[in-house]
């Protein structure tokens, strides 16, 4: 039975790749598992980076976690606009969500999707015609993709017609990518596209150049007020959501 009929009285938000999101309280949202043995094997994944993140402060950047338990990840409900799948912007901050897809450095990109990734051609970093390993060159291409879409508004060839079928131009989009051919670009994506950058703190320095140079160094997303969440909110909502010997909070 569809979920959303089987549970018609909750108010369902989204449905993902591996998981459903219904709205628990105005300010919180509960991400659920699909019933599908790969879907459930991912949502442990998942589960694993938030018990990372509750060893850590808070970061602006991550759409925050209160509560997560077996079947379920307790988050803030986020009304800002997407970019991508798994980055919201809110007023002038980015912050990242779904972390279903983590993986080593090192390991099998086994989450490639076109225009966040590509196929190989080459064989210095890995078997051509895979998606080789996750690392800097990794990173930094799917970041140029996305600077490509803040700048331009729309995804990589997403303005282009690339086949008269619509259906297929995905599969041009992969191909495009394996063999290096890009539509015309700034100079930080083109750097990020063709794995310029050793590892991507460098990208992040040069980024902080780019900014202090056209005088944007004071705007700073870490510093944007967050009055939605002070340290006293956010510890009621985790008590909203926790009783003794249940679950897990940050």
């Amino acid at each position: 039975m569809n979920i959303r009929k089987q549970f018609p009285d909750i108010h369902w938000i989204w449905s993902g790749g591996i998981s459903f999101v219904y709205e628990v309280q105005p300010h919180i949202v509960v991400k659920v598992p699909k019933s599908g043995d790969f879907e459930r094997e991912q949502f442990r994944k998942e589960l694993t980076i938030y018990e990372i993140f509750s060893q850590h402060p808070p970061c602006h950047s991550i759409v925050q976690c209160f509560l997560y338990v077996d079947n379920g990840i307790f988050l803030e409900y986020m009304r800002g606009r997407p970019t991508t799948r798994n980055i919201l912007l809110d007023r002038n901050r980015l912050k990242l969500s779904d972390f279903d897809s983590t993986a080593e450095i090192g390991s099998d990109f086994e989450a490639c999707t076109a225009p966040y990734g590509r196929v190989l051609n080459e064989q210095d970093e890995g078997r051509r015609g895979s998606s080789g390993f996750l690392g800097p060159r990794t990173e930094q291409f799917a970041l140029g993709s996305l600077y490509y879409l803040i700048n331009y508004g729309f995804e990589v060839y997403g303005d282009q017609q690339l086949t008269e079928d619509p259906k297929v131009h995905g599969c041009k989009v992969v191909e495009l990518l394996q063999n290096m051919e890009f539509p015309l670009f700034d100079d930080i994506i083109t750097k990020c596209w063709h794995n310029k950058y050793a590892t991507v703190a460098e990208l992040a320095v040069y980024t902080e150049t780019l900014l202090e140079r056209h005088g944007w160094g004071d705007v700073e997303a870490e510093h944007v007020p967050d009055p939605q969440w002070s340290a006293e909110d956010f510890s009621s909502k985790k008590g909203i959501l926790s009783e003794p010997g249940e679950g897990r909070t940050p």
